[in-house]
């Protein structure tokens, strides 16, 4: 093997790890990203189901298994165990 053999295999490697590296740090990010994304969602959805959970009667409240307390809150009869 002569040295520019050498040089071009030597510096092909370090490219190939740099590439490695880089898409590690891209699939770290976008894992950071969907996680947070996921998070964002979730809270959402509970928001709209808060939401919608003001609007109904008491008696609607009671057969999903939540109640009503004196101050409008609402709290889930689990809860109370």
């Amino acid at each position: 093997m002569s040295n520019i053999h050498a040089t071009a295999d030597a510096r092909a490697h370090q490219i190939s790890a740099f590439f490695t590296t880089a898409i590690d740090v891209a699939a770290t990010v976008e894992g950071t990203i969907q996680g947070l994304a996921m998070r964002i969602v979730a809270a959402i959805e509970q928001r709209i189901l808060r939401r919608r959970l003001t609007r109904l009667p008491d008696h609607m409240l009671l057969d999903l298994g939540f109640e009503r307390d004196w101050d409008g809150a609402i709290r889930s009869l689990r809860d109370l165990d």
